[in-house]
């Protein structure tokens, strides 16, 4: 879409070319986004069929697409205790999904001091926040996202959006980490990315 509107844009404004490309911009974006709600509700589906076959207790689910694309799409669910994340592609529904499951560790977040940070980081990823702690620093995850790198299953090596409670001088400070090397590797993610969509692997 944005291609064509650039295209567009070099042209005059009553020039019957930029009406038509413009208009299969429009197209292309609705015909995008009808796709796309086609696709949820498979996913959906899906998802709600393996944590039932898996016998996987979950309280909430969603699902969303990975990125640059609607065909390779992740799930993620969770309960009081754990979060269970999987990616699947809507090309070979055959294969099952794989659920990487992640204690939530809601106890480490109700022992904070720091209650006011704690609960924005929850109102923004509950109910799929993660706590572990190092130390004095509790390190909070946003599993709601999905995994970033689908190789790695340590959460700083595939969740993103990670933050941290710590001590400094005396205070408790908050801060987000910057991205893992391993999450930051596009060329390695985009290669996985697309051998998950063609089914090799899974």
């Amino acid at each position: 879409m944005f291609i064509l509107v650039v295209i567009a844009v070099f042209y005059r404004k009553n020039e019957t070319r930029r009406h038509k490309l413009s208009r299969a911009a429009l197209i292309y974006c609705f015909a995008y986004l009808g796709l796309t709600f086609i696709n949820k509700v498979q996913a959906d589906s899906l998802v709600e069929e393996s944590l039932a076959k898996n016998n996987i207790p979950v309280t909430n689910y969603m699902t969303n697409p990975t990125m640059l694309n609607n065909v390779l799409w992740y799930g993620v669910g969770s309960n009081d205790s754990t979060v269970f994340i999987g990616e699947f592609s809507l090309l070979h529904k055959q294969n099952p999904i794989t659920w990487h499951s992640y204690p939530r560790s809601q106890h480490l977040m109700q022992q904070c001091k720091s209650k006011k940070d704690v609960e924005v980081l929850r109102w923004f990823s509950d109910p799929y926040t993660i706590a572990q702690t190092n130390g004095d620093t509790l390190n909070m995850y946003a599993a709601k996202f999905g995994r970033t790198n689908m190789q790695e299953n340590e959460l700083q090596k595939s969740i993103v959006f990670h933050y941290k409670l710590y001590q400094n001088n005396g205070k408790e400070m908050m801060g987000m980490l910057e991205a893992n090397e391993k999450n930051m590797n596009f060329k390695e993610s985009l290669n996985d990315l697309w051998e998950r969509i063609c089914g090799r692997r899974y």
